[in-house]
């Protein structure tokens, strides 16, 4: 009986090794599975992190969640505004030039000391009208050159304004002797022709004719030039004029040069007779 229970107790004994060995082969599967699912829990984190940045990535440079791009486009706009603004400033600066040029006034050019012609050119050229005020001796300037001219030298004036221009009859000498006698002999030529020249005078009546004013002397030229101006009340600052006309009954001084210009007009026969008497001056050289 024994032997047989040892027999069948032989036929079912499993060997102790065979079971620990089965035991350890699921407890490897096992951990391999477990260090799989982490490993693809650890990837899966890191995609979903990945994808997570390249979203974020394109919202920020997309503008999504940022603030960049609206101030960008405020930014541009107030520069478009700023340039849209600079023309229209530089449009109204260019107005004010075209304004200015419009009403000119212009400081007096200084002709005193120049010929005639040269300082009636240059006047001019500036935009004023040159008028002949009188006709005198100087003691520094030789005949026709400007003496003196009206308004002075660096006087503001308008464009269009009327320059009168004072010219000399030619050099005299500064001596006191030379001047009497030059005025005696004045008062003794023209003492005998005042009554007719005073009771006959027709210079703004009547043209003068040629053969007359060929028949004058030097100085009856200058004086029957300057009675023109002194019939219509001229104030003359030469000295020698001024005695001579002072003793005319008829002689009324009204107007300075400068005065002058503005209230006296000439006639046609005045304009003609004072043309006349100073193309004999330039034609005898005393100009």
């Amino acid at each position: 009986m024994s032997k047989d229970n040892d027999d069948n107790n032989s036929e079912f004994d499993v060997p102790a090794s065979s079971y620990k060995s089965d035991t350890d082969s699921d407890d490897n599967e096992n951990t391999k599975k477990s260090k799989k699912g982490i490993i693809i829990l650890v990837a899966a984190i890191v995609v979903i992190l990945a994808a997570l940045g390249v979203c974020g990535y394109f919202a920020v440079t997309n503008g999504w969640f940022g603030n960049s791009k609206p101030v960008e486009t405020t930014e541009s706009t107030t520069a478009e505004v700023a340039t849209t603004a600079q023309p229209t400033t530089a449009a109204q600066t260019t107005v004010e030039p075209t304004t200015e040029t419009q009403n000119v006034d212009k400081f007096v050019l200084p002709v005193v000391g120049y010929g005639y012609q040269y300082a009636k050119e240059m006047l001019e050229n500036e935009g004023f009208v040159v008028q002949i005020g009188e006709y005198r001796y100087s003691t520094k300037y030789e005949e026709g050159y400007v003496i003196a001219q009206y308004p002075d030298e660096s006087t503001i004036a308008q464009k269009g304004s009327v320059i009168t221009l004072d010219i000399s009859s030619g050099l005299i000498s500064d001596n006191s002797d030379d001047n009497q006698s030059s005025q005696s002999s004045n008062s003794s030529k023209n003492n005998d022709s005042d009554n007719s020249s005073d009771n006959n005078y027709s210079y703004n009546t009547s043209y003068i004719s040629q053969s007359e004013v060929e028949n004058m002397s030097r100085e009856e030229l200058n004086l029957a030039l300057n009675e023109i101006y002194a019939r219509r009340g001229r104030i003359f600052e030469d000295p020698t004029l001024s005695a001579y006309f002072n003793s005319k009954d008829w002689y009324t001084p009204k107007y300075t040069a400068a005065e002058f210009s503005k209230n006296v007009t000439f006639n046609e026969y005045e304009q003609a007779n004072l043309q006349l008497l100073i193309n004999e001056q330039e034609k005898r050289g005393y100009r």
